[in-house]
C-alpha cells in the first residue's frame, strides 16, 4: 500500500510539473511585479515572493531587461495564496534567459531588496538546493545595489542623528 501511495504521488507531481506551459517572458504582460499570461489566465506571475516592500523602477527595468532578452522563459518557482483571498493563487516566477535572471537585475538595480525573494519551503515547486543557490546570488545582488546606493537605497534620508556630525 505504501508503494502505491508513493507511485500516486509521484504521477501527481508530475502532473502538477507538466502542466506548466512553457512561457516566453515577451508572450506576458507585465505590471510592475505582476504578469498575466493567456497561457495561465487565473493565475497572476509574481516577480517576488514577499509583496510588502517598497520598489522603484520595476516596469522601467524589466522592459529593458526583456528587449535584451527575447527568448526569455517563464520559470515557475512558487505557489503562494493571498489571505484575502484564498481561491487566488500566485505563481512566484523567475524570468531568465540562460545565466540572466530578471529576478536578480531588478534587485541589482535596487528596485526591491533580496528578502522579497525569499520563499518557504512547502511553496518551492523546485528543489531547494536550486532556490538555496539562487538566494545567495539574490544577496549578493542586494549587496550591489546597497554599496551603489541604487534604487530604493539611493532615495533612503539619513536619520536625524546621522546628520548631527
Amino acid at each position: 500500500m505504501r508503494i502505491l501511495f508513493l507511485i500516486v504521488l509521484a504521477l501527481l507531481n508530475f502532473n502538477l510539473t507538466a502542466a506548466t506551459p512553457d512561457i516566453n517572458a515577451i508572450d506576458v504582460t507585465w505590471k510592475g511585479v505582476f504578469g498575466y499570461s493567456d497561457a495561465e489566465p487565473a493565475t497572476p506571475f509574481c516577480l517576488w515572493a514577499i509583496g510588502a516592500y517598497k520598489s522603484v523602477n520595476v516596469q522601467s527595468i524589466t522592459s529593458e531587461w526583456l528587449a535584451k532578452h527575447p527568448n526569455a522563459r517563464v520559470i515557475p518557482v512558487g505557489r503562494m495564496y493571498h489571505a484575502n483571498e484564498p481561491d487566488k493563487r500566485f505563481t512566484f516566477v523567475w524570468v531568465v534567459d540562460g545565466d540572466d535572471n530578471l529576478n536578480l537585475e531588478l534587485v541589482r538595480q535596487g528596485c526591491f531588496p533580496a528578502l522579497a525573494l525569499i520563499l518557504s519551503e512547502n511553496a518551492l515547486l523546485i528543489p531547494k538546493a536550486d532556490f538555496a543557490a539562487f538566494f545567495k546570488k539574490a544577496l549578493v545582488a542586494g549587496t550591489y545595489a546597497i554599496e551603489h546606493k541604487l534604487g530604493i537605497y539611493g532615495q533612503m534620508q539619513a536619520s536625524p542623528d546621522q546628520n548631527q556630525n
